[in-house]
């Protein structure tokens, strides 16, 4: 089994940290705002409107993979901190950036779906290249 992880993988858990404290300073605001007489504080809208951003961009930092393992067996395992995919590399359809990150992630579409990671790995080019020579279908767009 080859293990590829985020190359600065001490640094990965900065923004959890960051959304946490975000995610408690609106949680506190919202709930100041909503027992604040009317008229005299922010309104609560905008707490609701800063836990939707934190939560989203939570749901979106947890469920990016951060280390692939690619067994020998022909299967590779995306690892997310809180979310584990295991799919057959014959199953990879495409690898390309994420149109909507702007790079900042690769999507992996695959026949049951598809999933993100972080194209900052130690040996990017090596588990690109080990993944088209398992499946040479795969297509690579943008890298």
């Amino acid at each position: 089994m080859r293990i590829y992880r985020h190359y600065r993988h001490r640094s990965v858990a900065v923004p959890f940290v960051v959304m946490g404290a975000l995610g408690v300073l609106s949680l506190g605001g919202l709930l100041w705002s909503a027992n604040a007489p009317r008229y005299s504080g922010p309104p609560v809208p905008v707490f609701l409107a800063g836990l939707l951003v934190v939560g989203i961009n939570f749901g979106v930092m947890a469920g990016t993979a951060l280390e692939v393992r690619l067994e020998s067996g022909g299967m590779v395992e995306f690892v997310a901190p809180f979310r584990t995919t295991r799919i057959p590399v014959a199953d990879i359809e495409s690898i390309r950036p994420s149109d909507a990150m702007r790079g900042a992630f690769f999507v992996v579409r695959h026949r049951n779906g598809r999933l993100r990671f972080d194209p900052k790995l130690d040996g990017m080019h090596e588990l690109i290249s080990e993944l088209k020579r398992q499946n040479p279908a795969i297509e690579l767009r943008g890298i």
